[in-house]
């Protein structure tokens, strides 16, 4: 099976509902889709800066341990971490009784950077908008706004691009 819909040039929008959030597409330039390599390239644009990831995944649990190493590097990196599930029951996997080894690691490395306060966890915020303020950017659900950020880390996944031709070879 080969899979050419050109999913990583299309990612999913940081609005709830599969909609982009309302000043998203004017702020782009300070919103990363996807895992940015932080200890690399994009050093810089997150080094010392107030860093929001948005989603729950396993893409996102890898953003967040990138940017808690380089907050121990590098003062005054802080980290926010936006969920849309108001539950974290399952959030973090099965932990040491995971059926997948590394999978159940990565989640309690997790728990512990929220539990120790390295990361700020925000559950239950559905992003409606994203304004851009001298303090820097503020998103809101609608209900309520998080505290100024300098840089916005979507890790939402990737949709096909337009339209898909689907074929099947037979034997």
């Amino acid at each position: 099976v080969i899979d050419a819909s050109g999913t990583y040039t299309q990612p999913n929008p940081l609005g709830a509902n599969g909609r982009p959030a309302l000043g998203e597409a004017a702020l782009a330039g300070q919103i990363f889709y996807g895992i940015p390599d932080v200890q690399g390239p994009e050093r810089a644009r997150y080094a010392g800066k107030r860093v929001l990831v948005a989603s729950s995944g396993h893409s996102a649990f890898n953003a967040l341990l990138d940017l808690a190493a380089l907050a121990e590097q590098e003062p005054g990196t802080t980290i926010t971490w936006v969920l849309r599930r108001g539950n974290t029951h399952q959030l973090y996997g099965g932990g040491a009784d995971d059926q997948l080894e590394e999978r159940g690691r990565l989640g309690q490395r997790m728990r512990q950077l929220v539990e120790t306060g390295r990361v700020r966890m925000v559950t239950g915020f559905k992003i409606a908008r994203l304004s851009a303020t001298p303090e820097g950017i503020v998103l809101s659900d609608g209900a309520r706004a998080l505290p100024p950020v300098d840089e916005v880390i979507a890790t939402t996944g990737f949709r096909p691009k337009g339209d898909l031709i689907y074929f099947a070879v037979a034997d």
